[in-house]
Order: structure tokens, then sequence, then C-alpha cells
């Protein structure tokens, strides 16, 4: 039994070294970045997520396990008193105290010690990456982090004209109007490079995965091991809980401007034979934020087809189809993206100066035609009753980025997603005779309750419509959304993500399509692509 007691004494001890070591790690990450970031803005889900409870915890159960702790040892005391002396038991009691303190004052002086040079560190880190075209218009950005590293790394990497990053939590971070913006849009996705104290493991790996970081691109958060570099895809607002809980993270560079590539590809199964089919197929274009630097576009499956004469955003082919055959359009495709452009062009950026009256009259003023034809009803987006019950729970006396948000909220409650049709459309297994088919009327959603992406947007236009609030459809690899027009402003977006290859925005009142054909023909359509930044381990 004493034996026993003196292994669990020893475990025990181990176990409040590591609570006392995390507890004063966590309150200095948390004074830290008081200090550090002390003026950025977070929502209030956002302030109560970095009230650090961990730390509180800790502390609360480092002194309820010291507590028990010297309760076991007082009886582990008594249960040996036949083989020592009381002079004894109060010697050990007193051992224990004076190693708790010493275990406390330790942690605190390896934290107080100096950490590495940072600027070397990343330096050296950076050897692991290729970051293809390295600006020399933002050579300050790593310069001034870097030292008289810069060029030294400068010449490992080719140059790239668009490649521009800032410091989470920097002066020039707080002080800018990309920060601003940020903060009005927190659910964004970013691209962070994430440089680590220590090198990742398997545990850092698991707590990277809570914290809602994602790899860059489709790769396993395993191919991150042993690395002290990492690039990751992460929501904005969970950037500062994260900074403050995760304390082997060193420092986080927000990608603002880079470089993306990927391909966009559009298959095409016949399910019956025509001499003729005439497919207008939406080729991938610039948009705010997103300059198309290169696109190469081809056609496989077929060399007997004759393309026309069209809108530049769109092909326009004439192709003979056989039973079961397949015609693929695809096309490569790099982007140069800057976030603060594309963070600019959201509906809740730019709908806060306006309520729907000064709205109507200054459309009337400045737009009359895009508002005479963009708040039309049309054949797909038309009222109902249930559009009428939408309009009453809001608040139309809001701006218009509340308004909208407002609607999303009542439309997520009670608009189910149609799960079944979205992984039969995208498997390849859904057959439309026309383009149309594939979604039903605002109306019947109103009815049904469930609908995908594109009854959703045709429910959200028709309710815009209806308050006289220009609307349109656009279309994105895998997305079809709501887009607004917002005086001096132009379209803005409704749904924001820095991997779409845009496809399509509506030419009038109608939905809009990113592909189409006549006459009528059973066909199922295969959507697939990727954009991702250009760097690659």
């Amino acid at each position: 039994m004493e034996k026993y007691l003196k292994i669990v004494f020893f475990v025990q001890i181990f176990v409040i070294a590591v609570l006392v070591y995390y507890s004063i790690q966590l309150r200095q990450k948390q004074q830290s970045l008081s200090s550090h970031i002390n003026n950025t803005p977070t929502s209030e889900h956002i302030t109560e997520s970095t009230s650090n409870p961990d730390q509180e915890t800790l502390i609360a159960g480092f002194q309820s396990l010291k507590n028990t702790f010297k309760g076991l040892w007082k009886r582990e005391s008594n249960h040996s008193a036949a083989h020592s002396s009381s002079d004894e038991s109060t010697g050990n009691s007193a051992y224990l105290a004076n190693t708790l303190e010493k275990e406390s004052s330790l942690v605190v002086s390896v934290e107080e010690e100096p950490t590495e040079n940072p600027a070397q560190n990343l330096s050296d880190l950076l050897f692991s990456l290729e970051l293809y075209d390295l600006p020399a218009a933002k050579t300050e950005v790593f310069s001034h982090t870097l030292g008289s590293e810069y060029e030294d790394i400068k010449r490992r990497f080719s140059p790239d004209a668009h490649l521009s990053i800032i410091k989470y939590g920097s002066d020039d971070f707080k002080n800018s109007t990309l920060r601003d913006k940020l903060n009005q849009v927190l659910t964004i996705k970013l691209y962070v490079i994430v440089r680590f104290h220590n090198a990742i493991d398997f545990p850092m790996i698991s707590r990277l995965k809570r914290a809602g970081f994602s790899p860059l691109n489709q790769f396993p958060l395993s191919e991150y091991i042993d690395k002290k570099l990492g690039v990751f895809y992460v929501r904005y607002h969970k950037l500062l809980p994260a900074v403050s809980r995760l304390t082997n993270i060193a420092d986080v560079y927000i990608l603002t401007q880079y470089t993306a590539r990927g391909f966009y590809q559009l298959g095409m199964k016949s399910l019956a034979v025509n001499d003729n089919l005439e497919l207008q197929i939406n080729i991938p274009f610039s948009k705010n934020g997103r300059e198309l630097l290169y696109k190469k576009n081809t056609i496989a499956g077929t060399t007997n087809f004759s393309e026309k004469a069209s809108d530049p955003l769109k092909s326009l082919v004439s192709v003979p189809f056989a039973k079961g055959q397949i015609v693929t359009f695809h096309s490569d495709l790099s982007y140069k993206i800057d976030l603060e452009q594309l963070v600019d062009t959201h509906i809740i950026v730019q709908g806060k100066n306006y309520t729907i009256k000064p709205y109507l009259a200054t459309m009337q003023e400045q737009a009359p035609e895009i508002h005479q034809e963009f708040t039309q009803f049309s054949e797909k987006i038309v009222p109902s009753a249930y559009i009428d019950s939408l309009i009453r729970r809001i608040d139309t006396n809001a701006p218009i980025s509340d308004l909208w948000k407002q609607l999303t909220r009542i439309l997520d409650r009670e608009i189910n997603y149609d799960w079944q049709k979205r992984d039969l459309f995208f498997s390849g297994n859904l057959t439309y005779y026309n383009i149309k088919d594939m979604y039903m009327t605002a109306e019947e959603l109103g009815r049904k309750r469930v609908g995908a992406c594109t009854e959703r947007t045709a429910l959200e236009i028709a309710v815009l419509r209806k308050l006289g609030i220009a609307s349109r459809a656009a279309t994105r690899l895998y997305h079809i959304y709501t887009e607004i027009y917002i005086p001096n402003a132009g379209w803005t977006t409704t749904s924001l993500t820095l991997n779409e290859i845009p496809l399509n925005a509506a030419a009038d009142e109608n939905m809009s399509y990113f592909v189409s054909w006549e006459p009528n023909h059973p066909i199922r359509l295969k959507w697939e692509g990727y954009l991702y930044p250009n760097i690659i381990y």
C-alpha cells in the first residue's frame, strides 16, 4: 500500500507541474496579446471565446488538485507513522510545498528567457516553401520581417509580382482599411502563413483542426508534420482565439494579394442522339478582386464541332452528339487575387449606407435602367404569399446590409438544404432536358421548404425585388448566389470565397446559367475544378 501511494504521489506531482506550466504559459500569452492586439474589435462571440476560460479552469483545477494531494500526503504520512517520526512527516510535507514552489518559479524563469531571433528563424523556415513570384514592389513586407536574410530568401524563389502579406496583429494591420472591412465580414476564410515555435506534431495537428485551420489544398493536415511553417485556410474570426490559445503559434501572416492557379471543367454526357446540338458554355472571367491573368480553353471528346462568334464571356459551339457520348469543356486558369478588393464587394460592407427609401431615390437618379430591369419578376422569380410573409418579418427601415442579414437568418431556419439533390448533381447523376429544369420557382420553394442554392437564390431575389431592390443571380464553380446593386458600388455579392471561379451573372431579370443548350435534349452534367494560391510545399 505504501509503495502504491508513493507511485500515485509522484504521478500527481507530475500532473501539477504540467498544470502550472500551461497556466502560466496561457497567462503570459494572454497578457502579450492584450498589449499586441488591444485595438482589434471583435464580435460578441469572439470576445467570449477569447476570455481564456482554459486558464481559469487550469488554475482552479490546480488548486483543487493541490488540496487533494495534501490530503493524500497526509494519509500516506499517517499510514507510515509506525515506521517514521513526526519530524520526517513534517519534513516530507514541507518538501512537497517547496517542490510546488520551485516548479512554479522554474516555469516562469523559462518563459522569461529571451526567445530566438524571429527574423532568423522565419528566414530558415521559408526555405521549405516555393513562393512563386515574390514581388519587387512588396519587398518591404518581407524585408522588415527578415532583415538581412531577405536577399538570401529572394534568391531562392522565382519572382511573383502579385504576392503580398501583412502580419496579423501588427500596427500596419491594426491601422489598415483591410482590418476594418474584415471586421464586418468576420466569417470570411483567409489564406495565412503560420510560423510555429516548435515543429508541428500530431497533438498540434489536432489542436489546429479544432481551431478551424484547414490545409492549403485538399491534402490532409498530416502533411504539415515536422514543419515549423505552414499555409492554412481559416476563418478570420478564428484567428484571434487561435493565436491566444495555441501557444506554439509564433506569427501569422495574411495573404493579401497572390497568384492563384487552377482549372474549370464541365462534362456533358448525352443520353440520346442529336445531330446538331447548340451548347452555350460560360467561360471563367475577371471580376472585382479577381483579375484573370491566363486562360486556355479546350474541348475534348469530339473533333466534330464548330465554334460560333459570340459574347467573349461565352463559348457557343454546335456539337453532333451520339448516345452516351461525353464532351468536356476544360479551362486552365491563373488569377491575381486581391483580398481587400474582394471584401469591398460584399453587401455587408457596401449596403450599410442605404435604407430602402433613399436607395430607391438614388437608383432612380443614377441607374434607372438597371433598377427597372432587375426589379421585375420572371419565369422562376415570382411573388407568393410566403414572400409576403417574409417581408412582414423583416425590418424594412433597416440598412440594406442588415435587411439582408435578417432575411438570411429567417431562411436558414425555415428552408432545409436539399442534400440529396446536391449529391446527385455533383456526382453527375441528374438528367436535364433543359437547364431551366435545374430548379423550381420561388413560389414552389416557399411551399416545399426544401431546396438547393438555385432555389434559395430565386427566393432571395423574389423578396428583394418585391422590396424594390435591384438583384440578380450569379454563378461560380459549385454555387449560384444573389448579387445586389448598390449605388456608387455596383453589383455586390452576398457570398464570398477566395477560391471562387466566376462563371456568369444574369444579363436580365432571369436566372443565371453556366451552360445551356437548344433544342431540349437529355444531358447529364459533371462540374469540377479548383483554385488555390500558387504556394507549393
